[in-house]
């Protein structure tokens, strides 16, 4: 379901005020249509709007479908809604085209109150969870997907700010999903978007090494890599990462360069010397977990890993009209 599909059917109309609440009978038909659809077998299904859907009533519709795809932003009932009305044994294919969730009202209202109600509700509410990528929708599926051969995963990832709890929480998640098919997937690809940074040091001298990478590439180190270094992989075929980066850090040190304790992934070069003061790059190359992973799947799979990628949004709308992200209200 596109965006144009969607506007076509009276769901993304031109908003002329913050305020418009679209009817529930739109969505009642849309469901109504879709429980009609009884032998589809590929499903991709997105939601690009600034409101939020209305979650209540949604049947057991694709109850046929083998390849599953979901993507854009909604609130995490929906998305748990859709994913539920497969039967999950019956995916080979499934794809999370980096799945944005809408802040969530805390207390969470009962049952699943229409926009509109959801705006009059929210007019005395102060505290939410954080909007960001979504996170514990897919947890119903985990042991269930026996006939899965394909999973695709894009997902957004800082590139400079420490990773949020709700980020961390995401990466713990995928590494569980990933764990549980390993005996089935023959295709597996995990493509991490960010913005490509560099930092670089302050010129003023100090001892000692400062620890300093992209917190997208160290997610994928702690929660990744060993999801895949860790399990076997009877079927794969192709495994592919992308995003998986390089960056530099300019340092000066009074610690001889030989002396530095770098990591596997880790490397340096001088650039020059002052005496017992050494001005160099700390590079981030992530060369031992490339490495590694290589020679766990190898010869048995083909291995991309590039550092190219593309780049995906972070949502950071509540979706509700009026309601608004404050920093001071996160839970």
């Amino acid at each position: 379901m596109s965006s144009t599909w969607m506007t076509a059917s009276g769901l993304n109309p031109a908003l002329t005020s913050s305020s418009y609440i679209p009817p529930d009978y739109v969505l009642g038909n849309l469901w109504k249509t879709f429980e009609s659809f009884i032998n589809v077998r590929n499903v991709d299904i997105a939601w690009f709007r600034d409101c939020r859907e209305t979650t209540a009533s949604i049947p057991s519709f694709f109850r046929s479908a083998t390849s599953l795809t979901v993507g854009g932003q909604a609130s995490k009932k929906f998305a748990t809604k859709v994913l539920g009305t497969v039967e999950p044994q019956n995916l080979t294919h499934l794809c999370f085209s980096n799945l944005q969730q809408f802040a969530e009202p805390l207390p969470a209202p009962s049952d699943h109150p229409s926009l509109q109600q959801l705006v009059e509700y929210c007019a005395n509410i102060r505290h939410h969870t954080a909007p960001g990528p979504m996170r514990g929708h897919f947890q119903d599926l985990i042991g269930k997907l026996t006939s899965l051969r394909s999973l695709r995963i894009d997902t957004f990832a800082p590139s400079s700010s420490p990773p949020t709890n709700e980020i961390t929480t995401c990466y713990r998640d995928w590494a569980a999903l990933i764990r549980s098919v390993s005996g089935t997937l023959t295709n597996l690809t995990v493509e991490q978007g960010h913005w490509h940074w560099i930092y670089r040091n302050p010129s003023n001298a100090h001892n000692g090494v400062h620890q300093r990478e992209r917190p997208t590439d160290r997610l994928f180190v702690d929660h990744i890599a060993p999801a895949i270094l860790e399990s076997q992989w009877p079927e794969l075929r192709e495994l592919e990462i992308r995003g998986l980066g390089r960056c530099s850090m300019q340092m000066v040190h009074r610690v001889r360069p030989e002396e530095l304790q770098l990591s596997a992934d880790e490397g340096y070069e001088i650039l020059r010397e002052r005496g017992n003061t050494w001005i160099g790059n700390r590079i981030f190359h992530y060369n031992g977990t490339r490495a590694a992973i290589r020679r766990h799947l190898e010869p048995d799979a083909v291995v991309i890993i590039e550092e190219e990628s593309k780049n995906f949004e972070y949502c950071e709308n509540t979706g509700i009209p009026e309601f608004y992200v404050d920093t001071q209200g996160l839970v």
